[in-house]
């Protein structure tokens, strides 16, 4: 009696930990209102775009890769969308249909979305992945916009990435069904262009703007006016790993006002970066903060490890402030003093990981390092950069007095050979 009961019990709670699992593969995405308010308000906190959906186990662009993507830990999902022959969006990323769907006996269906009606297309079936001619036929079908939206309405933000094109069917789509704040559009086109499109809305949507270019002054230009149009984010691209649009303070011209975007799924775009989490690491510490990514779990994991030093480094600090420094020794407590400015610093500004990580090691140290008063101080071997900067004018003043000195000397001897007293008069004969 008692092995069934125990049995029972067993079996119970493996049901309750198989649930609590599954309800956690969800736990890292934030809900679309969320992750909204932290584009406009949480500057440090990093933002999961997932390209295209989950494209490992669905077709890009699909529903169901969206809401695989979405339970995997994204933030947002970029999308892309074609208007069909009958004005239909609908989601699609080539003009051509070949690379992505077959009919119903597996054959390629070469035509253009602008070519093809909805309930033509209706008919045809998405390869799986990213397509091609060696990817198979799934049971999947193409989605309009609109069945996107409904489909995960309160789960995911939308980001369309070539919007530009359809501007204005979009907007309206969104304003109608009352979507403007659960979708983001990426308008690939001039600081201008965009501000006079925004200018004219009654309600503005959330907008990145997109700029690809090598040339510093360019992208902080860029970066000006698309803040002063009110856009939300910028992709800076570059196909040069070099390039300035990378530079820290390139990227420094959107913290705390826009968000600055980079796409590592395209090389042509992160200067060749790869999508991996040691180039995360590099692109986060330059400041961009929102990554759109083909990895979309392990960005996932990724930005979890951010939050947690985030959080670890910020423990730290509120101990360091509350540590009373009279009793140790004055090295040691400047020490922590600056260590604890440069730490805040940090935690105020950084989104990345191993840069929270290594400060966190160093605050520990000085923090560890505190010595008693007890210790001399008079003894301690500190040199400061104030202590530098009086030897080294105390040495050049050493060294004019030396050579004023020099030529005085030599000048005295010239003329002390033609009987003359320097700066006096000749001596009769």
């Amino acid at each position: 009696m008692m092995t069934k009961v125990r049995k029972h019990i067993f079996l119970i709670a493996l049901c309750v930990i198989t649930v609590i699992s599954s309800l956690g593969l969800s736990a890292y995405a934030s809900s679309p209102e969320e992750t909204v308010s932290a584009l406009r308000n949480e500057p440090t906190k990093l933002i999961c775009v997932s390209k295209y959906g989950d494209t490992a186990h669905y077709p890009e662009n699909s529903i169901e890769g969206i809401n695989s993507a979405v339970q995997k830990g994204a933030d947002m999902v970029a999308v892309r969308v074609k208007a069909t022959a009958d004005g239909e969006l609908v989601l699609m990323s080539d003009d051509n249909l070949s690379r992505m769907c077959v009919d119903s006996q597996g054959n390629t269906i070469n035509k253009n979305v602008s070519e093809t009606g909805i309930y033509e297309l209706h008919e045809y079936f998405l390869k799986s992945g990213k397509g091609g001619v060696s990817q198979t036929a799934t049971e999947y079908k193409i989605p309009t916009l609109l069945e996107a939206l409904q489909a995960v309405d309160g789960k995911t933000v939308l980001l369309i990435e070539n919007a530009w094109e359809y501007k204005d069917e979009i907007y309206t789509l969104l304003s109608d069904n009352n979507r403007l704040n659960s979708c983001v559009l990426m308008l690939e086109a001039g600081k201008n262009e965009i501000s006079s499109w925004l200018s004219g809305k009654s309600a503005m949507p959330i907008v990145f703007s997109k700029f690809k270019g090598t040339v510093v002054w360019k992208s902080r230009s860029y970066i000006k006016r698309t803040v002063n149009a009110g856009v939300a984010g910028v992709l800076l691209g570059s196909s040069n790993a070099y390039s300035m649009t990378f530079n820290k303070n390139t990227v420094a011209k959107a913290q705390g006002k826009i968000r600055a975007v980079i796409d590592m799924t395209d090389p042509n775009l992160s200067g060749k970066r790869a999508d991996t989490q040691l180039y995360w690491d590099d692109v986060t510490s330059r400041g961009f903060s929102v990554i759109i990514t083909d990895n979309t779990e392990q960005f996932s994991e990724y930005s979890k490890r951010t939050e947690n030093a985030r959080a670890r480094l910020s423990e730290l600090c509120d101990e360091a402030s509350k540590t009373n420094l009279t009793l140790c020794s004055t090295y040691s407590a400047t020490n922590l003093k600056n260590r604890l400015t440069v730490s805040k610093d940090v935690l105020s500004s950084s989104v990345c990981a191993n840069a929270l990580e290594n400060e966190y090691y160093e605050l520990s140290k000085a923090l560890n390092s505190l010595n008693d008063r007890s210790t001399d101080d008079k003894n301690q071997k500190t040199v400061t950069k104030g202590r530098i900067v009086a030897a080294v004018l105390v040495a050049v003043g050493f060294v004019i007095v030396e050579i004023i000195f020099e030529r005085y000397r030599n000048e005295s001897i010239k003329l002390r050979k033609v009987g003359r007293k320097l700066y006096g008069k000749a001596k009769k004969k």
